[in-house]
């Protein structure tokens, strides 16, 4: 027979022991134990103490489950306690809540019609160039940064359009929705 535990109500503990919060910080950030612990911790407390689990919990435990048993990931990769094999994931050497150079990805997809791959290739191009090698960016941080901060730019470029008193053309419309926001829609 297995022993009960006492698991404490998330409620009763410091602040950052907010689960909520902890699924945010992994589905932005990427892997973090302490993060998975929160989750973890929350949900046996309401297993223990016949409490509903939150239902964001039960997604981000059904879909590391899958990503185990169909992406073939290990279970630390897929629960989020590590990372994959390979590169660690890390941010950007420009300082700023968004990266700078995701302007320029956003131009060249949104005003120049391009697909996503060539232009994060080229946005890497430009951001290199003339930088000592330790400063460089490769494609995958790009695109580590573009799905983190699509909203953020794609507000940017909206912006700027409207300041400038320019009209979005059906092209542009069609690459925001491509590859920012299937359900974008243009105010008048």
């Amino acid at each position: 027979m297995t022993r009960k535990r006492e698991f404490k109500n998330y409620e009763e503990l410091p602040d950052l022991y907010d689960w909520a919060m902890a699924l945010d910080h992994l589905n932005q950030l990427g892997p973090d134990i302490d993060e998975v612990k929160i989750i973890i911790h929350h949900f046996c407390y309401c297993i223990e103490n016949n409490q509903p689990i939150p239902p964001g919990i039960l997604d981000y435990l059904k879909d590391s489950f899958a990503e185990f048993l169909f992406d073939n990931k290990s279970l630390e990769a897929a629960l989020k306690i590590k990372g994959l094999k390979g590169r660690p994931r890390r941010v950007a050497p420009d300082s700023g809540l968004s990266p700078g150079y995701l302007l320029t990805l956003a131009d060249f997809i949104i005003r120049e019609g391009k697909n996503k791959d060539n232009a994060i290739y080229d946005t890497a191009q430009i951001y290199n160039e003339g930088r000592p090698e330790t400063e460089h960016i490769g494609k995958q941080t790009i695109e580590d940064n573009f799905k983190i901060y699509k909203f953020d730019v794609l507000t940017t470029f909206l912006l700027s359009k409207q300041h400038f008193d320019e009209a979005i053309t059906k092209a542009e419309i069609a690459q925001i929705r491509k590859y920012f926001d299937p359900d974008f829609s243009p105010k008048n």
